[in-house]
């Protein structure tokens, strides 16, 4: 199998993924919060929100709920708690990204999501790790 029907497939795959947990989101009588690898339970009453890392990459797509407010706000801050990304939204159709943090230097952030009313948030890491080969020829 070529390298491009790979590719295919595998974003055909995504694609199913994301809009099967925005259905499960939309419908949930759970709430969804940030999970590294998908939802998790939170408390929360109308934000409705998964973010998830995408396999072998440093992007994170991010799912948001159709809701009755219909003021979104995205911000990424940094360990300084000084904002790096900024987005303020008017939706009530949800809302579907994925963020590609792969130019962000090393660092804690935190990755917030908001309606005006709730905020739900989650700290990652970024670190580049270097590795050492010797090679016998």
């Amino acid at each position: 199998m070529n390298a491009q029907v790979k590719n295919n497939r595998f974003r055909f795959a995504i694609r199913k993924a994301v809009f099967t947990v925005a259905a499960a989101i939309a419908v949930a009588a759970t709430q969804v919060t940030f999970g590294a690898t998908g939802p998790e339970p939170a408390a929360s009453a109308s934000l409705q929100a998964v973010v998830f890392q995408l396999p072998e990459s440093m992007k994170f797509k991010t799912v948001i709920a159709p809701s009755q407010n219909n003021k979104l706000f995205i911000t990424i801050k940094n360990q300084k708690n000084e904002s790096v990304y900024t987005e303020a939204l008017k939706t009530n159709n949800g809302y579907i990204r994925t963020f590609d943090f792969s130019t962000m230097a090393d660092g804690e952030y935190t990755f917030e999501i908001s309606n005006g009313k709730e905020t739900q948030s989650k700290k990652f890491k970024i670190e580049t790790n270097t590795e050492r080969l010797v090679k016998v020829n």
